[in-house]
């Protein structure tokens, strides 16, 4: 029987890591409008901004950004299925438990409807659609806006 992996959430300060992560993230994070993501040391100096390392059995698969009260993840191609499932719940928990809000929010494109799902079995409600403007190869996109509040 295969023992469970152990998921661990904690404080990331390592503009270098962010930096990494996202590297190999970025092309599936822009669009048309924004082709490129913020270095971590810019993300870092932002004063509403927490960043945290997502790690399994004690080795980085990703990372979770809250800016504000506004949270996206950055979990690496070996961080998937229901593992991942759990590292976002556990992330929000850990947001919840390190910051007053009361509400966290996020959003997702519709050119990555799979980040739509994943939203949605973290726990967090679709609270409505927009239409930004935004275009991914030239298509239009939809904004999904979501929310969870604290439990």
């Amino acid at each position: 029987m295969k023992s469970q992996s152990k998921i661990t959430i904690s404080r990331c300060h390592d503009a270098a890591l962010i930096d990494s992560v996202s590297a190999e993230l970025e092309p599936y994070l822009t669009w048309d409008q924004a082709n490129k993501l913020p270095k971590g040391a810019d993300i870092l100096s932002l004063p509403e901004c927490i960043v945290v390392s997502v790690c399994v059995d004690g080795v980085v698969r990703g990372l979770g950004v809250l800016n504000g009260s506004e949270v996206h993840t950055l979990f690496l191609p070996s961080l998937r299925g229901k593992l991942a499932i759990e590292a976002g719940k556990k992330g929000l928990a850990w947001f919840f438990e390190h910051t007053k809000h009361n509400e966290i929010t996020s959003y997702a494109f519709s050119h990555r409807p799979e980040v739509v799902v994943f939203a949605k079995l973290c726990g967090m409600e679709e609270t409505h659609i927009d239409d930004p403007g935004f275009t991914y190869d030239g298509n239009p996109i939809k904004r999904h806006n979501f929310k969870i509040e604290r439990q």
